[in-house]
């Protein structure tokens, strides 16, 4: 036992002699939270026209889903109320969602036609997060990680993927046009 207690002092003092007071962990955190956001400058016409406003979105917010790479059917999750930022305007998802062990999951690596659903009996489409600000943020994302700036990765996460209110007839034609 009393090795034991010397080999974990031991153990601590090594640890805090590392000289660099920032905290280095080689590796992508699964508990950390990553927020989807609603931007209302990215939606000058919520309100109008059927579209709801980003805080409509949010309180509506039911499922999220995205059709991953290699396949045509759509993977849905819930959206919890206490997934829900409305100080933010921001979906809050945990990082186990997105980060597999150390690295960011297959299943989102080249995801497409991510929404936001409604629920309920019609599961409407109610916002979207374009290809091109998904491809954009991945970019910046993958290139962080691959120098080990986890710090910027999770940045850009919180910054990056914005979604934008819509209805679901304009969805339906910005993929038909493929500007979704």
């Amino acid at each position: 036992m009393k090795k034991l207690v010397l080999l974990l002092i031991s153990f601590f003092v090594l640890s805090a002699c590392g000289g660099d007071d920032k905290p280095v962990t080689g590796k992508l955190d699964p508990d950390t939270v990553l927020n989807f956001n609603l931007k209302p400058r990215l939606s000058p016409r919520a309100g109008e026209d059927g579209k709801m406003t980003p805080l409509e979105v949010l309180q509506k917010a039911r499922f999220f889903q995205l059709i991953p790479v290699g396949s045509t059917t759509p993977g849905t999750r819930g959206i919890d109320e206490t997934e829900k930022d409305y100080e933010k305007l921001a979906i809050k998802m945990m990082g186990s969602d997105i980060i597999n062990h150390d690295t960011l999951a297959t299943y989102w690596r080249d995801a497409r036609d991510l929404i936001i659903l409604s629920g309920g009996s019609r599961n409407d489409t109610i916002a979207y997060i374009p290809q091109r600000v998904r491809n954009s943020a991945f970019e910046k994302i993958f290139a962080a990680e691959r120098e080990g700036n986890y710090e910027l990765v999770y940045k850009l996460f919180q910054d990056a993927f914005e979604a934008i209110p819509c209805t679901p007839e304009e969805y339906k034609e910005l993929k038909r046009q493929g500007l979704n």
